[in-house]
């Protein structure tokens, strides 16, 4: 399949993926803006594309969110950077669906989401390496399972 083909065939889930940084983003982006970047992302990479490694609906998402990220974080005038380690569905992330009972879970996923760094996390909660890790782990298996 060529270029053409492939954005006809997949413009819903394009759009799908360019409307969910849209909404996490309070609508600070223009969607034709981020549509646009979404199309260059595809046009620069889809040679890469290898069937043998998966499927096409996973490497337009992936490289879409990719420099979807990278354009919001160079282009974020308030400096609060999009979380890129932790996954999500759509580009939308609703943190209060993954909070737990556990006050020291919830403290890192809420610091991790506005774009604390683990040493910030680490130094200022008291956390070792080893304890952040493994709360780090959970949150990212906790997001996965519902995506």
């Amino acid at each position: 399949m060529n270029y053409e083909e492939i954005i006809k065939k997949h413009r819903g889930l394009i759009l799908s993926v360019v409307n969910g940084f849209c909404k996490y983003n309070n609508n600070s982006y223009s969607a034709k803006d981020l549509e646009q970047v979404a199309h260059l992302s595809l046009l620069n990479k889809l040679d890469k594309f290898d069937e043998s490694r998966g499927k096409i609906t996973t490497f337009i998402v992936t490289c879409i969110k990719h420099d979807l990220i990278k354009y919001i974080n160079k282009h974020n005038t308030a400096h609060q950077k999009f979380p890129t380690d932790i996954p999500s569905s759509s580009g939308e992330l609703n943190i209060y669906e993954y909070e737990t009972n556990d006050p020291i879970y919830n403290e890192v996923l809420h610091r991790k989401v506005n774009g604390d760094t683990h040493s910030k996390i680490k130094e200022e909660m008291g956390l070792t390496p080893a304890k952040l890790q493994s709360i780090l782990n959970k949150i990212k298996k906790n997001i996965m399972a519902t995506i």
